[in-house]
């Protein structure tokens, strides 16, 4: 609307632009002072804006998260743990702190969990020799069609 076409012209309009929009729609604030105040020095952002899960303190003082296990240490805790339910949080960039309810704790990491074991799937062994194939089981015409019935669910 303003003919501008290039970066220089659009930084040279702006100026004006934001005088003329604040003349037209800004309103004096009901108090002048700013509603703003200054955060303690020893306020934890961390605990507020973050991602919490609870974990349960093992009896070795350590908890387990995202597949890596967590010692408490002695320094950061006054009493016994064990059998306590603790919050992790995770931090928008990423940092694990610990609590206990308001109480940051200090931790190192243990060790990283061992992988689960997958469960064996329930699929009928290979036979190890043809002298060993199991004997056919009779048909059941509609135990088929009910493992079918899936297939044409969502047909039109």
């Amino acid at each position: 609307m303003a003919g501008i076409s290039t970066m220089e012209e659009a930084n040279a309009f702006l100026p004006a632009f934001i005088a003329k929009h604040n003349a037209q729609f800004g309103i004096e604030a009901a108090d002048p002072h700013s509603a703003f105040i200054a955060l303690e020095p020893s306020f934890d952002l961390d605990y507020y804006f973050s991602m919490q899960e609870t974990r349960t303190v093992k009896a070795d003082h350590t908890v387990s998260f995202e597949g890596k296990v967590y010692q408490i240490t002695a320094a950061s805790r006054s009493r016994s743990l064990a059998g306590q339910k603790v919050s992790v949080r995770v931090n928008p960039e990423g940092q694990l702190h610990l609590y206990d309810g308001k109480k940051r704790l200090e931790y190192r990491l243990a060790s990283v969990a061992p992988a689960k074991a997958k469960p064996e799937q329930s699929s009928p062994e290979t036979p190890k020799s043809l002298s060993e194939t199991p004997k056919s089981q009779p048909c059941d015409p509609t135990a088929a069609a009910r493992r079918r019935a899936w297939l044409h669910a969502a047909a039109p």
